[in-house]
Order: structure tokens, then sequence, then C-alpha cells
């Protein structure tokens, strides 16, 4: 079976451990997302700002993309607000 351009398989070796594999992966998860990007021909200015988004969301929300629930961004984006508010007062 054929593997997808972005496929982590790509990037990842099996046989390796690593000290810090959930950086790993999301970096994994960042090139394969760039590769489908480039197969599909789209721009590397938009796929690196798409990129940058995800990277300040996760830095946002403290946790990796795997991670990530709906009530989560909901939570995190009332903090920000609230954050927003309180700082204009």
């Amino acid at each position: 079976m054929a593997r997808p351009a972005g496929s982590a398989r790509f990037v990842l070796v099996d046989s390796v451990s690593r000290l810090h594999p959930e950086e790993a992966l999301f970096e994994a998860m960042l090139d394969g997302w760039r590769r489908q990007h480039a197969a599909r021909r789209l721009s590397p200015t938009i796929t690196a700002q798409r990129q940058r988004t995800i990277r300040r969301f996760a830095e946002f929300t403290a946790a990796w993309p795997w991670q990530w629930r709906a009530e989560l961004s909901r939570r995190s984006l009332k903090l920000a607000f609230s954050d927003h508010r309180n700082s204009r007062s």
C-alpha cells in the first residue's frame, strides 16, 4: 500500500528511541503536513503561515495537537478574551 506524501513514517525511524518523543512526533507531523502542501503545489508562504498558527496554538494551549479537544480551545479562547479584557481595565 502506498503511503501518502505526508506520512510520518517518512520522517520517523522505528528503531530509534527519542528523548522527547512528543516533540519529535509534533515536528514529524508538521514536516508531513509541509510535504502534503508541497505535493498539492501550495505556496511555501501559505504553508509557513499555517505552521506558525499551529505552533502558536500548541504553545497557547500547552498541549500537543493529538490532545486537543473542542472544549480545550473554547476554554483557552475564554481565558484569552478575559485576559485581554482585564488588561484593558
